[in-house]
Parts: C-alpha cells; structure tokens; sequence
C-alpha cells in the first residue's frame, strides 16, 4: 500500500475536474512506486493493467471531464484494481470513489 498522502485543490469547470498539475504528478509517482514493490503471478497482466490507472492520472493532468474519468475507472476496476489507488489519483476516499463512479 502507497505511504504517501496526497491531495490537491479540485475546481470544477465546465464539467471538467481540474487538478493541481504537479500534485497529480505527485499522486501519479506515488502509484508508480507502489506499483513497483507488487510481486504478481502475471507480471505482464501487471503491467498491462497498471496502464489503467496510468489513464486515470493523464486523465487528470489534462482536465477530463467525468465521464472520460468514469470510463476509465470502470477500466481499471475491470482489471482488477482495488478503489484504493484509483481514489488516490481522484483525489478522495475510496468510498467516496466508489459512490462516485460505481
């Protein structure tokens, strides 16, 4: 589990989510070195699904609005991934993550 606790300022425009840019780069190196202390079976299925939570941050760097975000969530859970990482890159709980994007 990633140590780190970040947050940023979240201003919504235009059905946007913008996203102090270097705290979500922040948040982005966070996962990543998480994501390098897991031993998985697969390691390939590792890293193909990692890409999903890798959109999730781009996604956030450029100001996606929600439903680019819900799509990718939704990817990334398909793969596999727990709401924990994915509610680091959005910036919130995640419960509230789920109730956001479930």
């Amino acid at each position: 589990m990633v140590n780190a606790v970040v947050r940023f300022p979240v201003v919504v425009q235009d059905k946007a989510v913008v996203r102090d840019k270097a705290a979500v780069r922040r948040a982005l190196a966070a996962v990543e070195q998480w994501l390098s202390t897991l031993e998985p079976e697969d390691p390939e299925l590792l890293e193909s699904g990692a890409d999903d939570l890798r959109h999730i941050g781009e996604l956030m760097l450029t100001g996606a609005g929600k439903a680019e975000l819900a799509d990718a969530v939704a990817a990334a859970r398909a793969a596999g991934w727990a709401w924990s990482p994915i509610a680091m890159l959005l910036d919130t709980s995640p419960d509230q993550a789920r109730r956001s994007f479930s």
